[in-house]
């Protein structure tokens, strides 16, 4: 029962993931208040980790999401609805999802993901109001494990750094991108921004698959150099939308060896599992704020997929020096 709610709760976070921005590109918003969409929904995510809530927190969340989100259903003008609505949505989900056991692979995970991705484009305000009134129904019967809110103090390492400014260059431009495949479908149909979208995660969960040999730093490095060259070229042909498109799909094989990281970490015993999530986490709010303040500052998305692309090669570099520290002790 667990596994199945775990499963049902990661394709319910994809689909509500892309679901939101989906939602909001069809209303019309502008493009700072669609990305602002997938900020709520990351600052959700900082539920269980670094906050942690109990029963009560996770049930009035799911319930306030409901409420929220069926109310921007019918005011649809209400962007505060909206922002708040998706926010308590990603803290009822991740909330419950860490009180499940999850001994589910990686694979298995974010093939789920990549499900909801599909089911994204009929996941709106409506739908995902419909689904919060059944994530509190689920945290009302199932067992919990504690029964107190917490502030998780994990620790942040060097190799800390590496994870933050990896996942700085995906969120820093992955919302935005969004609204390019939007806008390279003549149609502007969202059932094809999810396909292609979902191609891209595609990549990204298996290429872990193709690389078996133990040699993580090498595949990290040439996956990040690889990862920075195809965003590099995407910002400079930002207006060609067919190989904006291909070089979406081709990001994943590079993003992908973000895999390597929990494998060198397990050798060396840096980060608990707690820290590695942290680690995450913050390096998702921290992309999505910092591609909005550029979006802001220059009024174009290219200089978002720059970003993306020089924080890929900045996150090479750390792992570079990461490797060159370990080798040295090493040899000691």
């Amino acid at each position: 029962m667990n596994r199945a709610i775990f499963l049902f709760l990661s394709l319910l976070s994809g689909a509500v993931e892309l679901g939101g921005i989906l939602y909001a590109i069809e209303l019309g918003l502008g493009l700072f208040a669609i990305i602002g969409i997938g900020l709520a929904y990351q600052l959700g995510n900082l539920v269980p980790n670094p906050i942690r809530i109990n029963r009560a927190l996770t049930l009035l969340s799911a319930a306030g999401a409901a409420v929220l989100l069926g109310l921007a259903h019918y005011q649809p003008d209400t962007y505060a609805y909206l922002f708040a609505g998706y926010a308590l949505m990603a803290v009822a989900i991740q909330s419950l999802r860490s009180i499940q056991k999850e001994n589910v692979g990686t694979t298995i995970k974010r093939s789920f993901r990549i499900l909801g991705f599909l089911a994204a484009p009929f996941t709106g305000a409506a739908v995902s109001a419909g689904a919060a009134l059944l994530l509190a129904v689920i945290a009302a019967a199932v067992p919990w494990t504690f029964e107190r809110a917490k502030l998780i103090r994990p620790k942040v390492r060097f190799l800390s750094w590496v994870m933050i400014i990896h996942q700085i260059h995906y969120f820093s431009y992955a919302y935005f991108v969004i609204i390019l495949l939007w806008q390279a479908v003549p149609s502007g149909s969202s059932i094809w921004v999810g396909i292609f979208f979902v191609l891209g995660w595609i990549t990204y969960t298996g290429i872990s698959h193709f690389l078996r040999a133990e040699r993580y730093f090498r595949y990290f490095l040439g996956g990040h150099l690889f990862l920075s060259l195809v965003l590099l070229l995407m910002a400079w042909q930002i207006d060609n939308g067919p190989l904006v498109v291909a070089l979406w799909i081709a990001t994943g094989l590079g993003g992908g060896t973000v895999f390597c990281i929990t494998k060198i970490n397990s050798r060396y015993q840096e980060l608990s599992k707690q820290d590695v999530v942290f680690s995450e986490n913050i390096g998702h709010v921290l992309g999505v704020v910092l591609g909005m303040l550029l979006y802001l500052a220059t009024q174009t998305i290219s200089s978002t997929v720059y970003l993306a692309g020089g924080s890929a090669a900045l996150a090479m570099l750390l792992m570079a020096a990461y490797k060159r520290t370990m080798n040295k002790v090493e040899t000691v």
